[in-house]
Formats: structure tokens, sequence, C-alpha cells
């Protein structure tokens, strides 16, 4: 979404965060308080819980293999193709299929859009096309369930952030594949991990979407 420190994961790399900064002749002075939110991690309870419970599971998903069929392994570990897509376990796919579906709230907050965060993301796509590159965005959908609307901040943040998106995507000329509304494409259930990750038959059914 298009909020100040929706997610301090694109700075995990901060040489290379600090590069594209430069390239793009954004502000630099909007790592700082990532790195604040980021650090602020090592004090949260919850967070070093979770990292001493990993630190005691066997993983496999650093392993990589060719193309294959799901195979059984650890419900939560998935192997990576050499093309970067994830193979998740028959156990993995079973299980998701019995677990409840979340409401679509995962980081969001108010307020849904930062101008200044879109207009940073802006930057981007323009310099993309003054190089000979055509960006193409893309919008994945939420399972149905969250279009249900239990939470109405997921429903108001879905509208107002894909709308920007749309907005900027006419005025660029530029293509906006899929939506965060599954109805456009036809998904039900079965396409979906949980409620916002698709499977790989959801993902083969994406296609440029009309602005709706």
């Amino acid at each position: 979404m298009f909020r100040t420190e929706a997610s301090v994961r694109w700075i995990e790399s901060p040489d290379e965060y600090e590069k594209a900064l430069q390239h793009f002749e954004l502000d630099q002075r909007s790592i700082w308080s990532s790195m604040i939110v980021k650090i602020s991690n090592l004090f949260n309870l919850q967070y070093l819980w979770v990292g001493i419970e990993s630190a005691f599971q066997p993983r496999h998903h650093l392993s990589t293999v060719g193309d294959f069929d799901p195979i059984e392994r650890g419900p939560a570990d998935a192997l990576t193709r050499r093309d970067g897509t994830l193979v998740y376990s028959r156990e993995y796919e079973e299980q998701s299929a019995r677990n409840p579906i979340g409401r679509g709230t995962y980081m969001l907050d108010e307020p849904p859009l930062s101008p200044g965060v879109l207009q940073e993301f802006r930057a981007v796509p323009i310099q993309l096309k003054q190089n000979g590159i055509t960006p193409v965005l893309i919008l994945t959908p939420y399972h149905p369930q969250v279009f249900l609307c239990a939470s109405e901040l997921a429903c108001r943040t879905f509208k107002e952030v894909e709308t920007a998106v749309r907005k900027l995507a006419i005025n660029l000329h530029i293509d906006v594949v899929g939506s965060y509304n599954p109805s456009h494409f036809g998904l039900v259930a079965k396409d979906f991990y949980d409620d916002m990750h698709l499977k790989e038959s959801a993902i083969k059914k994406l296609t440029i979407a009309p602005a709706k």
C-alpha cells in the first residue's frame, strides 16, 4: 500500500536501497525513519519469540529444485524452483484449505494513501519509460471472502489504492494487470492459500483488468 512505513522489508539491503534513491532522485532521509521502525522490532517480545521458535524448526525453503509436482514436506516449507517460484507441499495446501480466512488487514492502517509515497512511486515508472522500458503494474487479488467487507478498513483501502494506481497508469499510459477484486477474474476460494496469497492457478487467470 502507498503508506509511509507500511513495511520495512524494502530496506533490508540498505546499500541497494540508497543507490535506488539516488538513481530515482528521491529523498534519502526517508530511510532513517524506516530503519527506526525496523530496529524497534528488536524490542518486540512477539517478534523475538517467533524468531526463537523458528530457530528450532527444521527448514527446507532454501533448497532449490527443478520443475516438479508438490511433494510431502513440512506444512510451512517451500522449495524454490530455478525461476524463483515456490512449490508448497500437499500437506501445506490441504492445511491452508482448512484454516479460517483472515479479513485482509495485514499491514493495513490509516491513512491508506500517503501522497508523498505515491509521488515517490510515480518517479520510478516515469524514469523507466524514459529509458525505453515499459513497466506494467500488478494488483494481486484478495480472497473472495475478504470482499464481503468484514473489515471496512480493508475494503476502503483496496478501493482507494486501486483507484490511485489506475489513475497513475492512465496518466503514464501503462497497463495494470490484475485487480484487488477477485470477481474480475472469476477467482474462487480454492485459488487462494489464505486471505491474500494466490495459488499458481489463480496467477495464470490474471489479465489486464478494465478500470472499474
